[in-house]
Parts: C-alpha cells; structure tokens; sequence
C-alpha cells in the first residue's frame, strides 16, 4: 500500500466504513460495504491545476464499475476532490488528456517517439501552420464518407 492509498483508507475508517477490502492489483483500489473507491495521487501544476493520472487498464476498470468514487488526494487527510467515472468521460479518452486553459482546450496526447517524429513530418507534408491545423486535417480526413468498390463484372 503506498502513501495515498494509506492516506484513503485511513479516510474510509473515518468515514465509519467497517468491511474495507483493498485489491492491490485491480481498480478499484477499495471496495467497502458503501461503495467502492480508486484512489489517485494529486499532482499540482505551475498552473495551479491538479493532474491525475490513469493507466489505460486503469481507466477501464474505473469506468466500467460505474458506482466507483475516485478519490484524489494531495497531501491531506481529506480528499481533495471526489469525482464520478462519468467525469472522467468528460475529460479523458484512453491517454489523452483535455484541460481547460483560459477557454482554450489544451490536449496532452501520449504516443510514442516514432509516432511523433510521424506527426511533426505530417505537419510539415501538409503545411500546417501550427498543431491544431494539422489535427484538423487528420480529423477532416478520417471523418470524409466512405466510397464503396464493387469488383468489376459484380452487379
């Protein structure tokens, strides 16, 4: 059990809850007669925004136990936010990442080195001015209506 998990259950015996179970390798990472918890580890940004972070395993596990609170703790005793899965929905999709930036959406994709390398070589082929235009293009294209092909002779 790592400090934040410790942190959330130390929380739970608060919170009266006598049947506390803890799955060390599964999500959620508590489950109690009340309801069952994933805990998460806070990470404030420069910003003042706090991250959290899922696995894509994670994420699923989380979302498909659709009763399940995530718990996210920063050095407190207390949580500092309490969210439901459907709000992970909102904000997340596998590893991306959508934030708020003063109106703007800021996306943080995680990908590999080469897949990289392939995006910023598509921004250049392409001639986007900036990443957002590039994203659009790509979007543009996996969105444009399917052609059907029948063979030749077929009717």
């Amino acid at each position: 059990m790592n400090k934040t998990e410790k942190l959330a259950f130390n929380w739970l015996k608060r919170k009266g809850f006598k049947e506390i179970v803890f799955q060390k390798r599964h999500s959620p990472d508590y489950i109690t007669e009340g309801g069952s918890y994933e805990v998460k580890r806070g990470y404030r940004l420069k910003t003042g925004e706090v991250k959290i972070l899922f696995s894509s395993s994670e994420q699923r596990q989380t979302l498909i136990n659709e009763k399940a609170q995530i718990l996210v703790f920063l050095e407190d005793k207390e949580p500092f936010d309490i969210l439901l899965p459907e709000e992970l929905n909102k904000h997340r999709v596998r590893d991306i990442i959508l934030q708020d930036w003063w109106g703007e959406a800021v996306i943080q994709i995680r990908c590999s080195k080469q897949t990289e390398k392939r995006f910023k070589r598509f921004v250049i082929e392409v001639d986007a001015h900036n990443y957002e235009e590039a994203l659009i293009m790509l979007l543009d294209r996996a969105e444009r209506p399917r052609i059907a092909v029948e063979p030749a002779g077929k009717s």
